[in-house]
């Protein structure tokens, strides 16, 4: 991802905060919840933009929460919706994370903007990051292609 897009999103940042809400994401959170332990756990959400739909959630059900993103505008609203959100300003291809740490990793609506070739080592540090029997919830764009 490159300098350029972590502008577009800074900019973007006060669109999106006016059309908070505009893509009910509900059944995919609704699905994904039910394949997660009842008890509150560890949620990493990769991409976490400002802080909702799924940080949301799973913070009102007393998860620990930690949102990565590479926008600091975005954070910004993260962490004025979601106080209770860790939040960790990195790009998704560098961030690193102690193994076994995470119940659950997200990723909603940013792998599509990491090129190809670098998929494979993201794929293989989050599955490090997830405790044993761990679960894994990311999009590439639209909802039929949901996975």
């Amino acid at each position: 991802m490159s300098g350029d897009l972590r502008q577009i999103y800074d900019r973007f940042a006060d669109t999106y905060e006016q059309n908070r809400g505009l893509f009910d994401m509900s059944e995919v959170i609704d699905d994904f919840s039910r394949r997660l332990p009842e008890r509150p756990g560890r949620l990493l959400d990769l991409g976490c933009g400002a802080g909702e739909p799924f940080p949301a959630f799973f913070i009102m059900r007393g998860w620990r929460v930690t949102g990565v993103d590479f926008s600091s505008r975005m954070l910004e609203l993260a962490r004025h919706y979601q106080p209770n959100m860790e939040t960790v300003e990195a790009d998704i291809r560098d961030v690193e994370f102690p193994d076994a740490q995470f119940d659950a990793v997200t990723a909603i609506y940013c792998l599509f903007h990491i090129e190809h070739e670098k998929h494979e080592g993201i794929f293989q540090k989050i599955f490090r990051w997830m405790k044993p029997a761990g679960k894994l919830l990311f999009t590439y764009a639209t909802k039929e292609y949901t996975g």
